[in-house]
């Protein structure tokens, strides 16, 4: 939601760049929407301290923007637009997930213009896992056939994730299982980002006690 509603900021911002020179107010508009944007980002920022930074934080617009660009024009408005083409390739590039999700509600216009591009993103990152869900009144088995069949590839290559970082250290997963036993990990604990899955995420951050445990 907090990146929707930044999205709004920053719709509205391209629009008032747009009008800039042809109609009044639009520079004062820009400087309220840009004052909006910090305050909110303020708080967001705020929460995340509270949380000990460990939710993400916000990508930049323009960089989600420029990601979908040449499959989705960002002046199309409407929903979240571009953003779900945007973001399913940032997620990606970036390493963010091994498999995206999309829910929508049955119908919604631009959401079904998305799934159209989706095709064109899929063949083109090849190795992306995408799957696009409607709540409409589609067969439960159907649903549940196709997402479980995306989880399956997913956990597949997050196993093969893994398996290529423990080669990677030279350590085992049964010697990570032993080291997590015996100094377990807090849950807000922040993990840098290397790879799309937490668990090689996590024997990156701490190859080196656990060589040095065994």
């Amino acid at each position: 939601m907090s990146n929707w509603v930044e999205y709004i900021f920053w719709e509205h911002t391209q629009r008032a760049k747009d009008r800039k020179g042809v109609q009044k107010g639009t520079t004062s508009s820009i400087i309220q929407l840009a004052l909006a944007k910090y305050v909110f980002k303020y708080f967001y920022n705020r929460y995340r301290g509270m949380l000990s930074l460990r939710p993400e934080a916000l990508p930049p617009q323009q960089k989600i923007a420029d990601y979908a660009e040449g499959y989705y024009n960002s002046r199309i408005s409407g929903g979240e637009a571009h953003m779900e083409v945007g973001k399913h390739i940032m997620s990606f590039m970036e390493k963010k997930a091994h498999l995206v999700v999309s829910i929508k509600p049955f119908g919604c216009m631009p959401s079904t213009q998305s799934d159209g591009v989706q095709a064109k993103v899929i063949t083109d990152l090849k190795d992306s896992l995408f799957v696009s869900v409607e709540t409409s009144g589609d067969s439960e088995v159907n649903v549940k056939s196709r997402i479980q069949m995306k989880l399956y590839e997913a956990k597949e290559r997050a196993r093969k994730e893994v398996g290529e970082v423990l080669n990677k250290h030279g350590i085992s997963l049964k010697q990570v299982e032993e080291y997590c036993r015996k100094k377990p990990l807090s849950g807000i604990t922040r993990i840098p980002h290397s790879t799309a899955g937490t668990t090689g995420n996590f024997i990156e951050m701490r190859a080196k006690d656990i060589k040095g445990s065994i």
